[in-house]
């Protein structure tokens, strides 16, 4: 299967996708939801409410409904084959997840990230450098799995003893783990939105789309500020960014990479941008913002901010004023005021004593005269 073209009915969100084996086409509505998807003759079909939750899913697996809480987090993901149901913590993080076969809770550290995973009675504690997992430890504090490089080179899995390095595509997804020698040990195929449509594997892996953590017991991709679905193309809980009024599709807040998969990643969860080199995409992404907002500096760059507005103009002085400056200024410059300003001053102050003088003497005379000639 090859890409031979795209084409976009805005700047950013792909209409169709023309491929040698299974051309794909799309259509939105005017808040950036997916309506329809066709690929191949199949017609998947979503549907939504006033507030962009999509209440409804018709794919070829079956038709799916979704209920969300009060704050817009999804609750239950219903279909004949089953329920789905998630719990949230009051920073509207995913706490718990219950289905058919599969109890799954989850904890996070003060800054947001993934503390620990437990599925069923399996706890995974994570370790992170740089909001990169490191470490996979159990329940005891030894370790399940170990990854190397900042941008994920090489994992180790403990379990197994095998040990592999990363092959990325362009987008940044896994594509393949090799071991030293250059065997494969690991191999991984996805649709744009990343699903896994093929996988081989001989070690533990969680690092695929993206290369982020997918949740086998969820089927989500864990992006730090929130969780995706790839089923549906959209995320769970709302966006806590709220957007800008001149990008709409920031202003919805489920959208995953604003309708592009093609061409962008969101490592964080709250920002897309182009992928960098390997596969994490928080080291090497290239934040976009089409909305002129600041975004947030997960390139490792510090993020620009827009420029000031001019700076208006002062009120013009008042005569008071400009006598005020002139006098500070020169007194600043030759530390007294200037000579005719002195000499003003002396001539008051000479008759003020004069005036003094001839009070007391008047006093003590009993109005005696005086001659002013001789004060």
């Amino acid at each position: 299967m090859f890409l031979i073209g795209c084409k976009y009915f805005n700047l950013t969100t792909i209409e169709q996708i023309k491929q040698t084996s299974s051309p794909k086409s799309y259509t939105y509505d005017d808040l950036g939801n997916i309506n329809s998807f066709t690929q191949g003759g199949t017609t998947y079909s979503y549907h939504y409410n006033v507030t962009n939750h999509l209440q409804q899913a018709v794919l070829p697996t079956g038709t799916f409904n979704f209920t969300y809480d009060k704050r817009g987090n999804r609750l239950t993901k219903s279909s004949s084959t089953g329920n789905v149901n998630y719990g949230y913590n009051g920073f509207n993080q995913l706490k718990t997840l219950s289905k058919s076969g599969t109890n799954a809770s989850y904890t996070y550290y003060g800054d947001g990230l993934r503390a620990t995973k437990k599925v069923n009675n399996d706890i995974t504690r994570y370790v992170y450098v740089n909001g990169q997992v490191i470490d996979e430890l159990d329940a005891n504090g030894n370790s399940k799995a170990r990854n190397r490089g900042n941008e994920l080179l090489y994992r180790k899995d403990i379990a197994t003893n095998k040990g592999g390095y990363y092959s990325y595509n362009g987008h940044g997804d896994v594509i393949k783990i090799t071991d030293a020698a250059g065997n494969t040990l690991n191999s991984y195929d996805y649709d744009i939105w990343g699903n896994v449509i093929s996988k081989t594997e001989t070690m533990s892996n969680p690092f695929k789309y993206s290369g982020e953590i997918y949740d086998d017991e969820s089927d989500l991709i864990y992006l730090r500020a929130r969780f995706y679905d790839p089923s549906i193309g959209r995320f769970i809980t709302e966006d806590t960014y709220e957007g800008k009024l001149n990008d709409p599709l920031t202003l919805n807040l489920y959208t995953y990479v604003a309708n592009n998969p093609l061409l962008y990643v969101d490592p964080s969860g709250n920002t897309y941008g182009k992928p960098g080199v390997g596969g994490t995409g928080q080291p090497g992404m290239s934040p976009v913002m089409p909305a002129g907002g600041i975004p947030p500096a997960i390139s490792g760059k510090p993020a620009q901010a827009p420029p000031k507005a001019p700076t208006p103009p002062k009120p013009p002085k008042t005569p008071a004023q400009k006598q005020a400056e002139a006098n500070a200024n020169a007194h600043n410059n030759s530390g007294a005021l200037n000579q005719e300003t002195l000499l003003r001053s002396r001539v008051m102050l000479k008759g003020r004593v004069k005036l003094l003088a001839i009070s007391l003497l008047s006093r003590q005379c009993h109005l005696m005269p005086i001659n002013i000639s001789q004060i």
